[in-house]
């Protein structure tokens, strides 16, 4: 059926024939005896299908004209509801897709505007404000928890955001809870927005906390295995695979199947490549 579609139940298939039906019997009658339908397509294209049925039991009448005539004047905004609704999906998919990839930093990210109102943070940021060493959120506005520093900070927060500086503004703050030191840098969102107040990016970084290595950073963002993401490394080091069989006191046809498995997870097909991707990778070698 072609998008737009308005169809009564009792057209579709004869009643006599529905009452017979294994989905009617087997299912329908006894989670509850529904038997009319009118329904509207609301989508079918690239594979998806989207529809609107409404129901009545078997003791009610059946649907009418009246009633197809209804679903036809609400046609335009239940398909324009349906497509807004997909695109609210795929922009929450996107965006869970980003957060799960800054999640991979060992830098905290923060996207704020410049009252300090957190938009976006990444799961090493929110560990930090969770922990209140330096940076905690109060019923979601980012602050210092050195009230003598904070000024300076929010300072820096208000000229990252000043949309009326010529130059790019940013700076730097070393923030001492005592326990601990938090370097952050603040600097402006260039990149496109939707929300209209300008935004500011904070890095945050915490010299005492242990770096994700690069190999643990090719497990994490490409689901190597421990053997595979080794054999990566030792590519990455200069080693040729028979050596690499040598050091790893492994089968030569092993560590070869290991290096396929490699080029097909990370998409470089050669050591060449591989070795410019893991340099490009965060964490230490």
């Amino acid at each position: 059926m072609q998008e737009g579609t308005i169809e009564l139940g009792t057209d579709i298939c004869p009643p006599a024939a529905f009452r017979e039906s294994e989905f009617y019997l087997d299912f329908l009658k006894r989670h509850r005896p529904f038997y009319f339908q009118c329904g509207i397509v609301l989508q079918n294209s690239q594979n998806t299908f989207g529809a609107l049925s409404c129901l009545r039991e078997t003791g009610q009448e059946n649907f009418g004209q009246n009633h197809l005539q209804f679903l036809s004047q609400l046609s335009g905004h239940l398909r324009h509801a349906l497509k807004l609704h997909r695109r609210m999906l795929d922009c929450q998919q996107a965006l869970k897709t980003a957060m799960d990839a800054l999640g991979r930093f060992d830098a905290g990210l923060i996207l704020v505007r410049a009252d300090g109102r957190v938009f976006i943070a990444n799961a090493v940021a929110e560990e930090i404000l969770r922990s209140g060493h330096g940076l905690k959120s109060e019923a979601g506005i980012l602050t210092c928890t050195d009230q003598k520093q904070k000024d300076r900070f929010l300072k820096l927060l208000k000229t990252a955001c000043n949309p009326h500086l010529d130059t790019v503004a940013g700076g730097s703050i070393v923030l001492d809870s005592g326990k601990n030191h938090l370097f952050v840098t603040v600097f402006p969102h260039t990149g496109k927005s939707s929300f209209a107040a300008p935004l500011a990016e904070i890095v945050v970084t915490d010299p005492k906390a242990v770096l994700k290595s690069r190999e643990q950073s090719l497990k994490t963002l490409f689901g190597l295995t421990p053997a595979e993401a080794s054999v990566a490394m030792l590519i990455a080091k200069g080693y040729q695979p028979k050596e690499i069989a040598q050091i790893r006191e492994k089968e030569w046809n092993t560590v070869r199947s290991q290096l396929r498995q490699v080029f097909a997870k990370t998409g470089a097909n050669n050591q060449i490549k591989l070795m410019k991707l893991i340099s490009q990778l965060p964490g230490e070698a």
